[in-house]
């Protein structure tokens, strides 16, 4: 939280502000916060992985595939060293 206080632009922080959320089982509000983080960042691959992760949690495997599918297809823009980089 300290990390996002600095600088609530870095995705990075955010990202862990919304897997925090999870971890805690609060899934809807990581789906939430994740929508959030979205209209700011639109074309961040993470941002639709980790909301994917969190809809195949709760079971909406359609809007998973839907993020999914999404993250994929931003991922094949970014250099292999950078989608690695991002644990994506």
């Amino acid at each position: 939280m300290e990390a996002y206080k600095q600088d609530s632009s870095n995705v990075e922080n955010l990202i862990w502000i919304d897997r925090r959320a999870a971890y805690l089982w609060r899934y809807r509000e990581a789906i939430d916060i994740f929508i959030s983080c979205m209209k700011k960042f639109p074309d961040e691959a993470g941002l639709y992985r980790h909301r994917g992760h969190q809809y195949i949690t709760v079971r909406e495997f359609d809007h998973a595939i839907a993020d999914l599918t999404k993250a994929l297809s931003l991922i094949e823009l970014l250099p292999l060293e950078t989608a690695l980089r991002l644990g994506i």
